[in-house]
């Protein structure tokens, strides 16, 4: 399993790199800060992003198929929330008008790529062994 947060005015950045955005001196703070001042003014419509998760599924002959959850939102102008980790104070869900980190456990898990990816492993799995 290896998640991230695509950006797409950042070129799909920070993508796989997300926890390393920073580099070695990195923190959630920090990548966040860095998302911030690199998105700068751009308005709300242009700050689209995707939480991305993919799920590499092998046995003992090797890899028998990778499936992806994805969770679309757009990257708020402040953080805002205190529920989470990462990116989630500014992962922005226009339909509750909320940041993940503002939605709980709760709502978000339902929602979330990893959940997504997890639900599509798990059938992926089930119809293999039919």
């Amino acid at each position: 399993e290896d998640s991230g947060i695509c950006i797409e005015a950042l070129g799909g950045k920070p993508g796989v790199n997300s926890a390393r955005f920073c580099g070695k001196d990195k923190s959630d703070n920090k990548n966040n800060e860095k998302v911030l001042k690199l998105l700068g003014d751009l308005p709300l419509s242009k700050r689209k992003a995707y939480y991305a998760c993919a799920v590499a599924i092998a046995d003992k002959g090797g890899l028998v198929g990778v499936v992806e959850g994805r969770c679309n939102g757009l990257i708020a102008f402040e953080p805002k929330g205190h529920f989470g980790f990462g990116y989630d104070p500014l992962f922005y869900i226009p339909k509750y008008k909320k940041t993940f980190a503002q939605l709980g456990p709760k709502i978000k898990h339902k929602m979330s790529h990893r959940f997504l990816a997890l639900k599509k492993a798990r059938k992926f799995l089930t119809n293999l062994h039919q």
